[in-house]
């Protein structure tokens, strides 16, 4: 039997909010968070489907949040299932020992939807590092597990353990870097990761498949851009038509 690698789209929502509570506030309504946290789940689900040689799963919280996962899924053949646990680390790592030990795959990658800028590239060089020098593989910038992580074999015990450096939760393992975009959690994360995308398509550096399609087309819809601001960072700012119709 082929060895499996499993691909985890991670859910993980506000209790009574959106996907990626972060995002409101400002120039975004909390409604227009809540369709854009769905945007970038589905934008990041249609990527996982095309990964070759990964077997996509979606998993949430809570659980009676499965209608909004299920229509980000659409008619797309992938799995999704509930998590369990008292807080997200231990609703992870719950999760990827399931899959590693009980379902027998050879390893796991598990992403949330803020990375759904992610070059699918990078996820199957996590795999790539997984089948030869690695245990675990972070992101280079960011090493928080519950951002971007992949595992094979046994799970670290230490590797979801709040309160401990990524030293000591990895202590004894081999670990890979990848160099990842930064995720997707607050307004500033979303304007400077869609203005660098329409800079990559701009000089043709991305390829479409790797466009949050969804995403950027819910963003126009919306009269939302992303421009340069004060400080050379740039911003989110909204369309006057889309103002006038708003008011």
């Amino acid at each position: 039997m082929t060895a499996r690698t499993a691909l985890v789209v991670r859910a993980e929502f506000a209790r009574e909010g959106p996907l990626l509570p972060g995002l409101a506030g400002g120039v975004i309504r909390v409604p227009e968070a809540t369709r854009i946290g769905l945007a970038l789940l589905r934008d990041l689900i249609e990527k996982a489907h095309r990964c070759e040689g990964m077997e996509p799963l979606v998993c949430y919280f809570p659980p009676d949040r499965r209608g909004e996962v299920e229509g980000a899924i659409g008619g797309l053949p992938v799995w999704s299932e509930p998590l369990a646990g008292p807080n997200p680390s231990e609703r992870a790592a719950g999760l990827l020992r399931h899959l590693l030990d009980e379902r027998a795959y050879r390893a796991a990658v598990m992403i949330g939807p803020g990375m759904a800028h992610v070059p699918r590239q990078r996820l199957l060089d996590a795999v790539h590092r997984l089948s030869t020098a690695s245990d675990v593989v972070l992101a280079d910038s960011n090493k928080d597990p519950l951002v971007f992580v992949g595992v094979r074999g046994q799970l670290s015990p230490m590797l979801f353990e709040d309160g401990l450096t990524i030293d000591e939760r990895t202590e004894g393992v081999r670990v890979g870097q990848l160099s990842l975009p930064r995720p997707i959690v607050t307004q500033a994360d979303l304007a400077t990761a869609v203005f660098d995308l329409h800079a990559e398509l701009a000089t043709r550096h991305i390829s479409h498949d790797d466009v949050p399609a969804h995403t950027l087309e819910l963003l126009a819809a919306l009269g939302l851009h992303a421009a340069m601001g004060e400080g050379q960072a740039p911003v989110l700012r909204r369309s006057r038509d889309s103002r006038r119709s708003s008011s």
